[in-house]
């Protein structure tokens, strides 16, 4: 072989190298790309999982807020008129849920919404809230009967 032909040989095996390595370099980069996107993509759908349990929680916790001020003014309500029955007659009247017909109903549901609530400690003083509602009209009645402050609704 003369000096241009192994010349001629080694350029041509000099671009095929060139092309291979060069091909291998888009490859290799072109994984790298689409991987980061992919990394991306999966942050953002995250992201938005994320945005989307957290104006859950919000919205339940509105909710929540709103139930237990509900149960709370029907309380201080059977508290009141109980308190202008004991002022009328003289005695402490028994515990009457016609005076808070929906009271049930709105326990039930803050019990529906507390239940959806994340936080344990929240759900917990939730549900202490609701007892203490719950058992404030009653407690009234013996407490005052014994001659202590009546509770249940601060007003």
């Amino acid at each position: 072989m003369d000096a241009a032909t192994v010349g001629a040989v080694a350029g041509a095996v000099g671009v095929v190298v060139g092309a291979l390595i060069s091909s291998v370099e888009v490859m290799l980069r072109e994984r790298l790309v689409g991987c980061r996107e992919r990394e991306a993509q999966q942050a953002q759908r995250q992201q938005l999982l994320d945005d989307q349990r957290a104006t859950f929680q919000r919205d339940t916790i509105l909710a929540l807020q709103q139930a237990i001020g509900d149960l709370w003014s029907q309380s201080a309500d059977a508290h009141n008129q109980a308190s202008r029955q004991q002022a009328a007659t003289g005695e402490w009247p028994r515990t009457d849920l016609t005076v808070v017909p929906t009271f049930n109903k709105v326990s039930a549901q803050v019990n529906a919404l507390r239940a959806r609530v994340f936080d344990d400690e929240l759900r917990s003083l939730a549900s202490e809230v609701v007892r203490a509602l719950s058992a404030g009209p009653a407690w009234c009645g013996i407490r005052q009967a014994a001659g202590g402050v009546p509770t249940g609704a601060a007003g």
